[in-house]
């Protein structure tokens, strides 16, 4: 038998919180919090050792290390239920990396990295705000809706705190050397190579410039056609490769001299073993050693400026594997018995036709 419900068109239904939705384990959020400390210092310095000593040691540690910080950002979203204390947490893992330049504190420097600090506490803040919110929002823990809604703004405050490093790594602190630029623009070339070689299949940057000029001119030559008349009077084309090896050769060795010709003309006389990446090295260095102090520091500027939109358009990329690691991170937590999914009935108001 149904109850008797009273005559009222303005029901209410009266929620009964089972338990509130509150912070009750002080050491499970600390430990949360150490373990993103933990990781986010393990991000700083293998960014800052890969940026001085390019190797694949410290690149896989930064990047491993940065992918499972974000990762526990999410995760403190969902398990820190007080914003003051993720903002704590989150002042602590940008600071306390920054002890590891406490040698380079001055009164340049300072200035740069508590501006570093500052902007990355005001990204990652409004990315944490956005998580709660969606969080609280949510009847079922979304969390890769919760994860797509912040990971922007939190990579964005990370990526300007490591790009302002870089700068003043290289620029300030003067840890850029010819070895470490040589090193990064072998990097660079390496895998500029398989877009090059859709147009000349057959060149590489660690070649010499003899070898390479050579290359490019057989490559342009193989893509030439002639027009010639054949024993009926007929005109029909023939390619480089179907002339006689003699004429191929006279061809090939006019054409080089040509090149060679143009290339001492734009550049004067370079040693011709030399590798193009150490050709190009010393190019560009030559340039911005002629740039006047304001122009170099504003070459200096754009370099970081493309550092930062380089590194967001690969995070970009990773956001899914973020939110998967970080969602494992999240079940095991469950699982184990870290954390419990508690439920709470909500008051709501709705109308009826008596």
């Amino acid at each position: 038998m149904e109850p008797n419900l009273p005559n009222n068109p303005n029901l209410e239904i009266i929620s009964e919180r089972r338990e509130p939705e509150t912070d009750r384990s002080p050491w499970k959020i600390l430990l949360l919090g150490l373990l993103g400390v933990a990781a986010s210092a393990a991000a700083v310095s293998g960014f800052m050792n890969f940026s001085t000593k390019p190797g694949a040691l410290y690149f896989w540690t930064f990047v491993i290390a940065v992918i499972i910080f974000w990762a526990l950002k999410l995760l403190q979203i969902f398990f820190v239920k007080g914003f003051w204390k993720l903002f704590l947490i989150t002042l602590c893992e940008i600071l306390v990396p920054l002890a590891v330049f406490r040698m380079n504190f001055n009164s340049t420097t300072l200035p740069f990295l508590l501006g570093a600090a500052v902007l990355a506490l005001l990204f990652i803040g409004a990315a944490i705000r956005r998580g709660r919110k969606a969080v609280e929002n949510s009847v079922e823990p979304q969390f890769f809706s919760v994860s797509k809604t912040m990971l922007p703004k939190l990579t964005s405050g990370f990526l300007i705190f490591l790009s302002m490093l870089l700068y003043l790594n290289y620029f300030v602190w003067g840890n850029f050397t010819d070895t470490l630029g040589k090193t990064m623009l072998q990097y660079t070339t390496s895998s500029a190579e398989p877009l090059v070689h859709l147009w000349i299949p057959n060149v590489s940057f660690n070649m010499s410039i003899q070898t390479f000029l050579d290359t490019l001119v057989r490559e342009k030559l193989d893509q030439v056609s002639f027009s010639a008349a054949n024993g009926g009077g007929q005109t029909q084309q023939l390619g480089f490769r179907d002339l006689p090896p003699k004429q191929q050769e006279l061809f090939f060795e006019e054409a080089k001299q040509q090149a060679s010709a143009v290339f001492t003309a734009q550049f004067g006389n370079v040693n011709r073993n030399e590798t193009v990446n150490a050709f190009l090295y010393d190019l560009i260095k030559g340039y911005v050693g002629n740039l006047g102090a304001t122009t170099s520091g504003i070459l200096s500027i754009a370099a970081i400026v493309l550092f930062f939109l380089t590194l967001k358009g690969v995070a970009v990329l990773l956001y899914w594997l973020i939110g998967f690691l970080g969602f494992m991170f999240f079940k095991l937590c469950l699982v184990t018995g870290f954390a419990v999914v508690s439920v709470e009935t909500r008051t709501r108001r709705f109308a009826i036709l008596p």
